[in-house]
């Protein structure tokens, strides 16, 4: 398909690269972030990208939220207990409701 389609295989290397590059962003902003700041933005990107809502049944393990925001399974329990206990969140097992978007979107910012 990629040797009949030139329009295709332009396409289809632009969206790799754009992946690509976005990865290395993330990569980049998550390395430069405390860990409260790469935890808000992981949650924020699950309710955002994935979910689509702010009340979610969280389908990932705590050790794989830890592989995705570069921390390991103990922070991301006490984390998660943190924001829990600030009112940021609302945990209950596997489900996670974001109570306060605007501060979760500031401990990331600021993260």
């Amino acid at each position: 398909m990629v040797h009949e389609n030139g329009d295709f295989a332009e396409g289809f290397l632009r969206d790799i690269s754009i992946k690509g590059l976005e990865s290395l962003r993330k990569i980049i902003t998550f390395s430069q972030k405390k860990m409260n700041g790469r935890l808000a933005e992981g949650l924020l990107y699950l309710s955002d990208k994935i979910y689509n809502t702010e009340d979610f049944d969280c389908q990932l393990t705590r050790q794989e939220i830890g592989e995705l925001t570069l921390m390991n399974k103990e922070s991301v329990v006490r984390l998660l207990k943190e924001f829990d206990e600030e009112g940021i969140l609302d945990v209950k097992g596997g489900r996670i409701k974001i109570l306060d978007k605007e501060r979760l979107n500031k401990i990331m910012q600021s993260g």
